[in-house]
């Protein structure tokens, strides 16, 4: 039985405003993917993750089946039903791929989510005035040259645009069918082909900017993996720095990390040599130097605790040896591997919890601890006694908060969360770093010393806390006589 036709008031309201609409309708899928992935990147979340074992290709099919399904809700619409199923799941499935395809590259050049949405909501509804007002007027014009009808449909909101308006034009019940794609006067055959090139060649690229713009230490601009071409070296490099005076102890541990470099041993927890960062001039402030020519041997099984003032580089440090930020010059092993070339390897046997909580605020404790868990490789029933054990640890009370969302915990118990998170699974190398809100004054009665000689990025004093305690004692002593005898 043949369906009624369709009136004609309709077909003209269709050809009018579905277009400029649907556009809008689709993008809006565009916008959600770009800001979820900005908001992981802004709240640090992406990193964490990164940092907790979590490798970017696991992200990337996680973050591609998430938003994969949106492309479902569009053939639900009454609208598409007018038209060949077929061909519009072909259309879709493409658009909607090559859509993921392009937000993870634009996500990349973005850190805040409220400058991603606007530009994106710039874009989307720019898409849809100018292809109402230009593109359309464009395609209808037949002395306008097809070459730049296909540069413009290189932009994938056109070329979303040119097969709506294809899909609009229909003046019958039939629709699009797949003879239709023959047709060279509608072009929906080249439009499908520029989005299926796109698709792949955008891919490719998008996975490369990814690799290099959420890069942690160790990767190249110009290759995946630089130790795929070259081995770590153990060998300690010349410096043309000129070590000031140091303490007997300091002067004693770099000499003691020359000596391993130079055994290539591999027993010690973390070997750094020469750790240097400098940050570069800005808003016409000078260099700041935030470490200075770090030497240091950590030993399996020693807790090893940095104390200084605000600015004195201890996070600095952390940030270099976990990561988070590339050494200016200098060298750092953890368990015998190179944080400049092979920083996803440590990352499975390192617990990290720093200075400030990153953590999801519609999850709970719980799922926290699960999810994380999941990433020391524990599966079922060792997972679910590792979390309960965590939990326990973090608060007493903790059958009342466990299941409650992070967004409702005080401060206190964020701090605990995170701990928690960086103990699960055990791992060979943990790394605390305290908040200001825990920070004590460790020494109170040397502080002033203590300030005096522990905001300038080098190593002071090494030793157990008597010695440290003795050595503030005495410096002090010593600032107290030259200021009597002046």
């Amino acid at each position: 039985m043949s369906k009624p036709e369709t009136p004609r008031w309709m077909s003209e309201f269709a050809f009018v405003l579905a277009p400029p609409l649907l556009t809008w309708v689709i993008l809006q899928l565009f916008f959600v993917m770009v800001t979820s992935l900005v908001y992981e990147k802004e709240q640090k979340l992406r990193i964490t993750m990164k940092m907790h074992g979590l490798r970017d290709q696991p992200y990337w099919i996680i973050s591609y089946l998430i938003f994969f399904p949106y492309f479902v809700l569009t053939l639900w619409l009454k609208f598409f039903t007018l038209n060949d199923y077929n061909i519009q799941f072909v259309f879709y499935f493409i658009h909607i791929n090559l859509q993921i395809s392009v937000a993870f590259p634009v996500a990349a050049m973005f850190t805040n989510v409220q400058t991603v949405t606007a530009v994106a909501y710039i874009c989307l509804f720019g898409t849809g005035f100018l292809g109402y007002s230009l593109f359309q007027i464009l395609v209808e014009t037949t002395s306008f040259p097809k070459f730049w009808i296909v540069v413009m449909e290189l932009y994938p909101g056109f070329s979303l645009y040119c097969f709506l308006l294809e899909f609009a034009q229909i003046q019958n019940t039939s629709g699009i069918e797949w003879r239709d794609l023959n047709d060279s006067t509608k072009g929906m055959s080249q439009v499908l082909i520029i989005m299926l090139v796109e698709w792949f060649a955008v891919f490719i690229i998008s996975y490369y900017i990814d690799q290099i713009k959420s890069r942690i230490c160790g990767k190249s601009p110009w290759s995946f993996s630089q130790n795929y071409w070259k081995k770590p070296s153990f060998q300690s490099e010349e410096s043309n720095v000129q070590i000031q005076m140091e303490e007997p102890e300091v002067r004693h541990e770099r000499e003691k990390v020359e000596q391993l470099l130079l055994q290539q041993d591999k027993s010690n927890a973390v070997i750094c040599y020469n750790l240097k960062k400098v940050y570069p001039a800005k808003n016409g402030n000078p260099e700041k130097l935030a470490v200075r020519n770090l030497s240091l041997a950590l030993p399996l099984g020693e807790c090893f605790g940095m104390i200084g003032l605000n600015d004195s580089g201890k996070t600095t440090f952390i940030n270099m040896v976990t990561g988070l930020t590339t050494p200016t010059p200098g060298k750092a092993f953890i368990h015998g591997l190179d944080i400049r070339t092979q920083m996803d390897q440590m990352y499975t046997s390192m617990g990290i919890c720093l200075q400030h909580d990153l953590l999801w605020e519609t999850l709970t404790g719980r799922e926290h601890l699960l999810f994380y868990g999941r990433f020391t490789k524990l599966r079922g029933r060792p997972l679910t006694q590792a979390v309960e054990e965590c939990l326990k640890t973090a608060n007493p009370s903790y059958g009342k908060v466990s299941d409650k969302q992070v967004g409702k915990y005080s401060k206190g118990m964020k701090r605990r969360l995170s701990v928690a998170i960086a103990l699960i699974g055990d791992p060979k190398m943990k790394f605390m770093e305290c908040s200001k809100a825990c920070k004590a004054r460790p020494i109170n009665h040397s502080h002033q010393s203590f300030h005096r000689r522990g905001h300038n990025g080098s190593l002071q004093c090494i030793g157990n806390p008597k010695e440290v305690v003795q050595y503030f004692n005495e410096s002090l002593d010593k600032n107290l006589r030259i200021t009597r005898d002046t």
